[in-house]
């Protein structure tokens, strides 16, 4: 079950990623199709558009999560203190065995036992903290290393519909990262589940999945090694998308092809 909360954190990641970066290709896509980009480029560089538009959908994306980070945080508190009471205590149920004289107070007996050891879970032995905190750190990191894609493609698109159609790669990515994930908590200790551990594209949901698994002692450095192998994709990628934007930005009525993206890569 530990795990399986890993990979829900993992997913949600994802999911919170595929939203945003959504709103960033159609953000990037209507600006540049109504021309009110030119107009913002005679005050900012292209560079600084571009990051501008990641880091605010992104701040918009952080404020959400803490809303439902403390909604949520609330009603476990809340179950906690109103729907699992001392009475279901395993040693206030192991007294009351003596009383019992049927079939069916034992059975009630060891479901009270089966219910605690799940309340134990989840309230003792999954660390929400812990999970929270990398959450947030691989969520901005992964954002940032996804949503340069999708502000270089709407960048680099001709037409909003152009764009659209090459958010099916990304999409794929996506998909395949998940799918990493479910792969790792299935075979924790397979050779593809460490590679999956530290491929940018993958890392955020199978970090996830392997912290609520636990690290064998003396491997918690895989942990931080998999975030700065992240890093610095998130780096690469962003100085590689700064290109593309600053030189597709004001250009229309063209299809995206390889050749004409490297020639934007090439010129400074």
């Amino acid at each position: 079950l530990r795990a399986w909360v890993g990979f829900f954190y993992g997913a949600l990641i994802f999911v919170f990623i595929f939203l945003f970066g959504m709103t960033i290709l159609r953000s990037v896509t209507r600006e540049k199709s109504n021309r009110i980009v030119e107009v913002m480029l005679a005050s900012v560089h292209p560079n600084q558009l571009m990051l501008g538009k990641i880091m605010g959908i992104g701040i918009a994306a952080f404020i959400q999560f803490t809303i439902w980070a403390l909604i949520v945080g609330a009603g476990l508190f809340f179950m906690r203190e109103t729907l699992f009471p001392d009475m279901l205590d395993a040693s206030n149920i192991v007294q009351m065995t003596q009383e019992m004289k049927d079939q069916t107070a034992m059975d009630q007996f060891l479901g009270g036992i089966e219910y605690n050891q799940f309340v134990d879970l989840v309230y003792e032995r999954i660390q929400f903290g812990t999970m929270t905190t990398y959450f947030l750190l691989f969520f901005i990191v992964g954002y940032l290393f996804y949503g340069a894609f999708f502000a270089a493609i709407g960048a680099t698109s001709g037409s909003e519909s152009d764009g659209q159609q090459f958010v099916l790669p990304i999409i794929f990515l996506l998909c395949f990262a998940l799918y990493a994930g479910y792969y790792s908590l299935q075979n924790p200790e397979s050779t593809m589940a460490t590679v999956f551990h530290y491929l940018p594209f993958t890392s955020p949901v199978v970090v996830m999945v392997k912290l609520a698994q636990g690290y064998e002692p003396g491997q918690v450095y895989q942990l931080y090694l998999s975030l700065i192998v992240l890093i610095l994709s998130a780096i690469f990628i962003l100085l590689i998308a700064g290109r593309l934007y600053k030189n597709g930005i004001l250009q229309f009525g063209h299809r995206i092809k390889i050749g004409l993206l490297l020639r934007w890569l090439k010129k400074s």
